[in-house]
Order: C-alpha cells, then sequence, then structure tokens
C-alpha cells in the first residue's frame, strides 16, 4: 500500500478534480477531452469505479 507521507496542493483553472485508473480508461486515449462533461459518459464511468470526479468550490 502507497501512503502519501506529507500533504501537497496542487492548482487548478476548473471546478472539478477528476481521480482515475489509467489503466482502466486508456481506451478514452484519443477520446474527446472534454468526455467526462457527457453525462451518460461520467456516469458510466463513475458506476465503472473507473474515475470519481470531485466539484471544488472556492470559498472567499
Amino acid at each position: 500500500m502507497n501512503v502519501a507521507s506529507s500533504p501537497f496542493q496542487f492548482t487548478t483553472d476548473t471546478a472539478t478534480l477528476c481521480v482515475f485508473d489509467t489503466e482502466a480508461l486508456k481506451y478514452r486515449l484519443d477520446d474527446e477531452p472534454d468526455w467526462w462533461s457527457i453525462e451518460e459518459d461520467e456516469l458510466g464511468e463513475l458506476n465503472q469505479g473507473n474515475v470519481a470526479l470531485f466539484n471544488l468550490f472556492t470559498f472567499l
């Protein structure tokens, strides 16, 4: 088991963080870069456990 030993930071200009299994989504390599914004595609991958999508919010 690989466990992160310390927290990390990242920066993004999108409102969603996508965590995925590269092997499970290998067939999407030549797909549209925003395939996950198509509801049927997103739900299919979520239901198969290939991807987790986290909406990000900014609190001021």
